[in-house]
């Protein structure tokens, strides 16, 4: 007789306990009579029919493993994601507490195989305030958008995203090949002795405008300012080698001349609201005159809606490390000077697709075509940590009060800090006017720190 599924035969018990003949069941999906006449007394004695997990049963109590499946989704959502070494540690306390030998790698692997809701996942680390991008910030987003392309007829051609990067920042150990019985396994890092900032644009429909480079100071040397070979890019210096208002004025100018001539205005340029961006008066004047609308992103969600963040410096960033690795093992130098860095960066940025990484970059913040239901649920991807299914909260039996209140503990609520200066324009997305940068720059209120009167003694 053909085999059957664990499936198949709990539908036939159903049927079979709702009335329908067994002997029919049975021919229907190949279960054996006796096999099924055996479930259904079964399942009539027990209400259940769920097959016992075949060994010896695990050391810790099933219903102590469900707390800690439990335990570790609820660190998830919280944003404190636990590691192995962190579990077995919880583990070995629970052992202490239950008076039972402390349990290693092969119940961990076991675990796993248990619970396979559990899996291991590379985290990605972001601040608490990048965290806490809200839901109306999203929606002003949508709104601003949309009316844009509605009201303006705006095509991939006429949207652009302005983003900056660093040259080289720090790089995360990544797995290795070296022999076995190795007890340290290190690689040799090259990283330049300053700061280099790169100023990126490109357009939802993969037009990309030539670099800015920005070192810090005041001077360059010639061999550094003829480095670059990317036509029509550019390079100049600032006090902290960031970009400022004057050169934000001065980039929109070289943006300007980037664009087709084929392209109608006005164009939209979404970038992130920092106040740096507006030091300068004379940058909206410039960005009227350009007939450039610019729509500042919520602050800060570049992780969620700046598309150069999510699809563009990324693949760029792998390129120009594997071309300073090269640099160092070819020229046996540890050190990269500032035409070195021009040249690296040059060559990186056109070996890149920047331009198809910027249209998937579009599409994958839901920026063009707009989505609101799309970028609430980018949104919601990060908000619970990253779960997706719903986790109920931890209930613990009163044998296990110690486990529950100590050992398996929340970390606390994180403190607000609403009270902290911000440094940037938080528009959420509504674009920016004369009007409102007035508003938001010339008219801000200055706090003034007050005296707390002091009580006398009475």
């Amino acid at each position: 007789m053909a085999g059957y599924t664990h499936e198949q035969l709990v539908e036939a018990t159903e049927r079979a306990l709702q009335g329908e003949r067994q002997t029919d069941l049975s021919r229907i999906y190949n279960v054996p009579y006796r096999t099924l006449k055996l479930y259904i007394k079964k399942m009539r004695d027990t209400g259940s029919i769920v097959p016992k997990r075949r060994g010896p049963p695990s050391v810790l109590p099933t219903q102590c493993e469900e707390r800690l499946q439990t335990w570790i989704k609820d660190m998830q959502i919280k944003g404190y994601p636990m590691k192995r070494h962190d579990l077995l540690v919880k583990v070995a306390e629970i052992c202490n507490v239950l008076g039972i030998p402390e349990l290693g790698e092969g119940w961990y692997k076991r675990f796993l195989e248990r619970h396979p809701l559990i899996t291991q996942r590379q985290a990605q680390v972001i601040s608490r305030v990048r965290n806490e991008v809200d839901v109306n910030g999203i929606r002003t987003l949508f709104y601003t958008m949309a009316k844009l392309i509605i009201e303006e007829r705006l095509d991939g051609h006429r949207l652009y995203n302005m983003d900056e990067t660093g040259f080289a920042s720090r790089k995360k150990s990544t797995k290795v090949l070296a022999l076995k019985g190795s007890d340290n396994v290190w690689a040799k890092m090259i990283a330049p002795s300053f700061h280099l900032t790169i100023v990126a644009a490109a357009s939802a429909a993969g037009d990309v405008v030539p670099p800015l480079l920005i070192f810090p100071g005041r001077q360059l040397d010639r061999d550094v300012s003829a480095a670059s070979d990317i036509p029509n890019s550019a390079i100049t210096t600032s006090d902290c080698g960031f970009i400022n208002g004057f050169l934000f004025e001065k980039w929109l100018t070289m943006f300007d001349r980037s664009i087709p001539v084929s392209v109608k205005r006005p164009v939209v340029l979404v970038f992130n609201g920092y106040k740096s961006h507006f030091s300068a008066p004379a940058v909206m004047a410039r960005a009227l005159a350009l007939r450039i609308l610019l729509v500042c992103l919520p602050a800060n969600g570049t992780h969620l809606v700046q598309p150069l963040d999510v699809a563009v410096f990324g693949p760029f960033k792998k390129v120009l490390w594997q071309d300073i690795f090269n640099f160092m093992v070819a020229s046996g130098v540890f050190t990269i000077s500032k035409k070195n860095a021009v040249e690296l960066a040059s060559a990186a940025w056109k070996k890149s697709p920047i331009g198809t990484n910027a249209v998937s970059g579009f599409s994958a913040c839901d920026l063009y075509p707009p989505s609101l239901a799309a970028m609430q649920k980018r949104l919601s991807m990060y908000s619970p940590g990253g779960q997706k299914l719903p986790c109920d909260d931890a209930t613990w039996s009163q044998s296990r009060h110690e486990i529950s209140t100590s050992t398996l503990a929340l970390p606390v609520p994180a403190l607000s800090s609403a009270s902290k200066k911000r440094k940037s324009i938080d528009v959420a997305g509504r674009l920016i006017t004369q009007d409102l940068f007035n508003e938001i720059i010339d008219d801000q209120p200055i706090r003034k720190k007050t005296k707390q009167p002091t009580k006398k003694p009475t």
